[in-house]
C-alpha cells in the first residue's frame, strides 16, 4: 500500500526530477505475503510513516526444515 506521504513525495520528487528509482514498482504487502508464507509465519506488520517514503515492516519467523 502507497501512503498519502508517499504519494506526495514521490510526487513532487518526479516533479522537481530528482525521483532516481525510475524502474522502482512498490510492492503491495499481499504480493510480499504470498511469497513469504512459503519460508516463514508473520509475526508482526506495521507501516512506518516517520520516514517521508513510508515503507511496510514485516517480522517472520522462519519455518523449520520439516515444515516445507
Amino acid at each position: 500500500m502507497r501512503s498519502l506521504l508517499y504519494r506526495i513525495t514521490r510526487a513532487l520528487a518526479e516533479l522537481f526530477r530528482c525521483w532516481i528509482f525510475h524502474d522502482e514498482r512498490p510492492l503491495t504487502d499481499q504480493e510480499v505475503l504470498a511469497d513469504a508464507q512459503d519460508y516463514g509465519e508473520l509475526l508482526h506488520k506495521e507501516t512506518i510513516h516517520s520516514i517521508m517514503l513510508s515503507q511496510s515492516m514485516m517480522v517472520f519467523r522462519k519455518k523449520s526444515p520439516e515444515a516445507k
